[in-house]
């Protein structure tokens, strides 16, 4: 893997797919960059935590109320990208409107209170196309185990 904003297996499936994904995590890692969102169509629906957030305001809103390297809870988070995978049918030039995604990795967080939690993900993403081969997420769901986070968040609230 030349970088860890490479998936292992990037070059197996249709383009652009792996190189979205990969520029929303380096660009989610940044703080200081709003261009994670450009992934998201405008009423894209994302799925971490207990609620989902619909759009990118609200997107937007979500991200900054958890990570913030000023006022936390988790003040940097740095993702490891492991491998994608596409739905049968892979999207081939024109052959579909909507193209399914999984792809796996791991991510640090670090907190305000100095701990650091390591987590696995995976996460389902699905494309569509949104006229000159443009492509934008309208779902993108989380999956990680995030007890230990939030219980950390929580002992720093209380």
């Amino acid at each position: 893997m030349s970088d860890k904003y490479t998936f292992e297996n990037s070059s197996h499936g249709p383009a652009p797919f792996a190189d979205l994904l990969s520029t929303f995590l380096r660009h989610a890692d940044d703080p200081a960059s709003a261009k994670y969102l450009d992934i998201f169509a405008d009423d894209a629906q994302l799925m971490f935590g207990p609620a989902p957030a619909v759009g990118k305001e609200a997107i937007r809103i979500g991200r900054e109320g958890s990570f913030n390297p000023d006022t936390g809870p988790i003040i940097a988070q740095q993702h490891r990208l492991g491998k994608i995978f596409f739905s049968p049918g892979a999207n081939a030039a024109g052959a579909s409107e909507t193209q399914e995604v999984v792809a796996n990795g791991s991510v640090s967080y670090w907190l305000k209170s100095g701990r650091q939690i390591d987590c696995t993900w995976v996460s389902w993403v699905t494309f569509k196309e949104q006229g000159q081969g443009g492509w934008r997420a309208v779902y993108y769901q989380v999956y990680l185990s995030t007890s230990e986070l939030f219980d950390a968040i929580k002992e720093m609230t209380t």
